[in-house]
């Protein structure tokens, strides 16, 4: 072998060696064998849910802090759950991501018993009735999906979803005293249905000229709003065939709240984020203490002029609110009471106090003395117990 070829390999072997060291200096060596290769960016968000191995009839009545009013209720991911009384006793029903079990909690035991084995792969919502006897449950594998409505049948280990499948793309679920409402976009907007789950008779509520809204189907009325865009001026109108009565003028990134009290409704400008509330008998509008997410929101049934809210300390900029919507942050809740007419917000309970972990708030309900939500950062739900406040 030469000797000008040893001596150029020679100084290839230093040259690699050096840039090496040169690495390990400045970044450290990688903690896993993941860290060496690059995140390209190719994952979705319907990936598969491994779901949590739990044994069954588990007591979960001492996850977290035990003589904390906030307490952790599953370590399962949830995609939708109701809290609704059976037997005389308050239970929690829910629904696992990824697999559509359903499962039921007693929140007097704590005891959690599997009551529909029912498999439904890659489910990542799902909305119940109020009692908790029916559901629907969407599961979404890429650019496809599945909506399943049925009935819970002989709840326990034998039990199952029995039902029908309603046209993938309905939206806007929700059960109704007279059976369950959802929509569905057409060429010229979108209509709203009623479909009555005991003669399997279906009518129409009402029809839009817009295609991607949200709705409010209440007992005093079905209520439209866009679906939040910081670039598109969107009002709240109640729908009953084809007239809209608008409750509010146009804003920007609106979205609402709404029962037979108030509306409550947050917008955006170029620059601040605003909130406010309609009493509905009148029109009259009162600015909030507390600008709100109403997604994050729920009515207090013991005030009727009280909402509770899961926010973060500090003012929200005008992105704060898109941002969230598109999981680009997380929000650092804590738990607000706001009172409408007296123009106040009290801030009643801080998770990262009482338990050290950061509280992201979504699908708030009130259930008695209780707050139950979802941990928007895994999924995983919670209860807050105001009965000492």
């Amino acid at each position: 072998m030469k000797k000008s070829l040893l001596v150029t390999i020679g100084i290839s072997v230093f040259i690699l060696i050096a840039l090496v060291w040169l690495y390990l200096f400045l970044f450290g060596a990688p903690e896993s064998s993941s860290d060496l290769f690059a995140d390209l960016g190719f994952e979705t968000s319907d990936q598969p849910i491994t779901p949590v191995i739990v044994e069954e009839g588990e007591d979960f009545s001492t996850i977290g802090a035990v003589n904390s009013p906030l307490r952790q209720l599953t370590v399962r991911p949830v995609a939708g759950f109701v809290a609704t009384s059976i037997a005389s006793s308050t239970k929690i029903r829910y629904a696992e991501q990824g697999t559509g079990h359903i499962y039921e909690l007693d929140l007097e035991t704590g005891q959690e018993s599997r009551i529909s084995g029912t498999t439904i792969p890659r489910v990542n919502e799902a909305v119940f009735s109020d009692r908790g006897e029916e559901v629907v449950l969407k599961s979404a594998n890429g650019y496809s999906r599945e909506v399943l409505a049925g009935r819970i049948n002989n709840p326990g280990s034998d039990g199952s979803v029995q039902g029908f499948n309603l046209p993938p793309e309905s939206q806007n679920w929700q059960f109704t005293d007279t059976g369950l409402a959802y929509t569905l976009q057409s060429n010229s907007g979108t209509d709203g249905y009623l479909y009555n789950l005991s003669t399997n008779s279906q009518q129409t509520l009402f029809t839009v000229p817009f295609l991607s809204i949200e709705v409010i189907f209440a007992r005093d009325g079905n209520f439209v709003f866009n679906r939040h865009s910081p670039k598109l001026p969107g009002g709240l109108y109640k729908a009953e065939g084809f007239n809209l009565t608008p409750i509010t003028t146009h804003h920007f990134g609106l979205s609402a709240l709404h029962n037979q009290n108030w509306s409550i409704i947050s917008y955006t400008t170029d620059r601040n984020m605003f909130s406010f509330a309609i009493l509905n008998d009148d029109g009259r509008e009162y600015s909030l203490a507390l600008n709100v997410i109403p997604e994050k929101c729920t009515f207090s049934s013991q005030n009727p002029n009280q909402i509770w809210c899961g926010a973060p300390i500090g003012d929200l900029s005008h992105q704060f609110q898109e941002d969230w919507y598109k999981g680009l942050l997380h929000s650092n809740d804590v738990f607000w009471l706001v009172d409408i007419l007296a123009g106040s917000a009290d801030l009643v309970a801080n998770p990262s106090l009482l338990v050290g972990r950061e509280i992201d708030v979504m699908n708030l309900q009130e259930f008695g003395n209780n707050l139950i939500f979802i941990n928007k950062n895994d999924n995983t739900l919670w209860i807050y117990d105001f009965t000492n406040l």
